[in-house]
């Protein structure tokens, strides 16, 4: 895992408003977003182990991987 990675914080958190789940991203510098979709906590979960180093990747360019 490289530094700026390691800056990054992916977190599974339950919808309030709606449904679901997501998976809330904090980036260097405070920068934050969410990726919404995921029906359950394990999906969620699983989402941040096998996919979120490839979505950081693509996500702005690839400047936070």
């Amino acid at each position: 895992m490289t530094d700026s990675i390691a800056r990054v914080r992916f977190t599974a958190i339950r919808l309030t408003l709606a449904a679901g789940w997501c998976v809330h991203v904090v980036l260097p510098h405070g920068h934050e977003t969410q990726i919404s979709g995921f029906a359950t906590e394990a999906a969620a979960k699983a989402w941040i182990a096998e996919q979120s180093a490839a979505w950081l990747k693509e996500y702005d360019g690839g400047k936070y991987a």
